[in-house]
């Protein structure tokens, strides 16, 4: 058996806890210096407007239902994407496929595992999160639309507010993003099993 196929093998058997596998998922979601940049970038703005600008025109707590609400119906739609898109990969990764993906190792992990990681750990981010707004939506239904916290002035809750919904906003993105490399591990998947299928062809072909 190839040597780096038996080390795949060893590694994915390796995976015996939860924690453990949650850390080596949440790794392949780790952020670049450009998106970084970019969505810091975007947080400031959105916290200048909703500070200087939306604060004035909109009921906070109202506003945030909706948003909470829009988010978690995406959401869920793009769960149920993803959940899709793991089922496909699970029933794509057999035979010469699966054989080709252990065989490619990148810093001491097989492209079967890089792929297994990232849907695993995109499925329990949609899931976290989805989670977190429903806990959300029960919070700011049981609330007053002017509700605010008592102990601290009006500009104060202003500027709470703006940092807690511009992070909201920006996780929720980030988020989406990651949809973009859904998609492109799901192609480099199907290219995968496509060029293993047609090797596996071409050798029957060979064969007397």
């Amino acid at each position: 058996m190839n040597g780096n196929i038996k080390e795949s093998i060893k590694s994915i058997l390796g995976d015996n806890s939860f924690n453990k596998l949650l850390f080596k998922s949440i790794a392949l979601l780790k952020l670049t210096r450009r998106r970084k940049f970019g969505l810091f970038l975007l947080c400031v703005l959105l916290f200048i407007m909703y500070m200087f600008v939306f604060n004035k025109h909109i009921d906070a707590i109202k506003s945030s239902k909706e948003i909470v609400g829009n988010a978690q119906s995406i959401l869920i739609s793009l769960f149920s994407v993803v959940i899709t898109g793991y089922a496909i990969f699970q029933a794509l990764t057999n035979g010469k496929t699966l054989i080709a993906m252990l065989k490619v190792n990148r810093e001491k992990m097989s492209k079967f595992q890089e792929y297994n990681y990232f849907f695993f750990s995109i499925s329990l981010l949609y899931l976290f999160i989805i989670i977190f707004n429903f806990i959300t939506s029960i919070f700011l239904n049981n609330i007053p639309d002017k509700w605010s916290l008592l102990f601290l002035d009006k500009k104060t809750n202003d500027t709470l507010y703006s940092v807690l919904m511009s992070l909201y906003i920006v996780f929720i993105l980030n988020a989406l993003i990651e949809m973009k490399s859904f998609v492109y591990n799901l192609y480099q998947l199907f290219s995968t099993h496509a060029v293993a299928s047609a090797i596996q062809q071409i050798e029957k072909e060979k064969a007397p």
